[in-house]
């Protein structure tokens, strides 16, 4: 291969099809890689929110007072919170997968997200549907939390973290089959 000089003679260079390329899914490991990392650093932003708010009642629980979150007037946490904590687990799993193409850290991923993920927040948002709809006929919320009714905070919360975990466990997904492939071509 020469950038200088004459051409090959016999060529008009269209005989490039025979060249090595690469493979396919290496290309789309690369993508989803990338994908996959910052949808699971915006859910674990998402997870540092809750457990900001689990903190508070924590710290209540032990009487330590943090002056200017007391003021807030957090409200209690229900169950599914302090499930959704657990989150934390396979999304650092799935980051740790992603550096050397670990299959292994990835399905703790894969099947840990719809466990402690996905369905405390469906739980959560079933348990919740009726104030839903009686604030969206009355306009009118029992809890109120910075000004804002707070079963409208939980459904943008539900809607967020719905978004990043389908999206985490897409392109989880997207990354098994490249990675198996690539797994089983290794081993024959």
């Amino acid at each position: 291969m020469s950038s200088k000089g004459v051409r090959a003679a016999g060529t008009d260079g269209s005989d490039f099809e025979h060249r090595e390329t690469v493979a396919s899914r290496y290309k789309t490991s690369l993508k989803f890689k990338s994908y996959l990392r910052v949808v699971t650093w915006l859910s674990l932003l998402l997870w540092s929110l809750m457990g900001l708010k689990l903190l508070n009642h924590l710290a209540e629980q032990y009487e330590i007072l943090i002056p200017d979150i007391a003021e807030w007037a957090i409200p209690e946490p229900l169950g599914w919170e302090y499930v959704y904590l657990l989150s934390f687990i396979p999304s650092v799993f799935g980051l740790l997968s992603l550096s050397h193409n670990r299959l292994p850290y990835l399905n703790i991923l894969f099947y840990g997200i719809p466990l402690v993920s996905v369905t405390p927040v469906v739980a959560a948002a079933g348990y919740m549907a009726q104030d839903f709809i009686s604030f969206g006929t009355t306009h009118k919320s029992k809890d109120i939390f910075l000004g804002y009714p707070l079963v409208w905070l939980w459904f943008v919360f539900f809607a967020l973290a719905l978004q990043l975990h389908l999206l985490q466990l897409f392109f989880a997904l997207q990354l098994r089959r490249a990675w198996h492939k690539t797994v089983s071509t290794r081993s024959q």
